[in-house]
């Protein structure tokens, strides 16, 4: 599923759902370039068939580069 910015753009593609004990989602992993970042559920919204993130690409790299260093 592609995730797009408020504006439209797109950031990335979704890769799987993190989901709790009850299958409630948590957070979303997706594919940012080469990267993947997991993003709070929180941060997106749905739109038609695209999930939109209040957050912007650079912001969504810049959270992947900080879990590639873990």
């Amino acid at each position: 599923m592609e995730v797009t910015d408020l504006r439209g753009r797109t950031i990335g593609t979704v890769r799987t759902l993190v989901t709790d004990a009850r299958g409630r989602v948590q957070a979303v992993r997706m594919e940012v370039g080469k990267r993947l970042a997991t993003v709070p559920a929180a941060n997106f919204s749905g739109s038609g068939d695209v999930l939109v993130s209040a957050a912007s690409k650079g912001e969504i790299k810049e959270l992947a580069e900080d879990q590639s260093a873990d």
